[in-house]
């Protein structure tokens, strides 16, 4: 998987993403990979909406960044809590 684009942290990689698919609020996601036992890339989550709406793009993606963080500090994004 080529996760040019994507932040590492904390042994995850993540992409964080705003949309606003009907002109409205604001939305965010997140795709978060880790390292598998074999050295691969394992993908946890694919366009996981982030909780809540946003008036603008920026603060979608903050929330977005957060959001993947969090999930990573709570070790909700480890390959065997799936």
């Amino acid at each position: 998987m080529d996760l040019q684009g994507f932040t590492y942290y904390k042994d995850h990689w993540y992409e964080a993403s705003a949309t606003s698919p009907t002109g409205g609020p604001w939305h965010g996601e997140v795709t978060i990979c880790a390292k598998g036992a074999d050295g691969s890339s394992i993908k946890i989550f694919e366009h996981e909406p982030v909780p809540g709406q946003y008036f603008s793009e920026g603060e979608a993606w903050q929330h977005a960044r957060d959001y993947a963080e969090k999930l990573i500090d709570e070790g909700r994004a480890n390959p065997d809590s799936h």
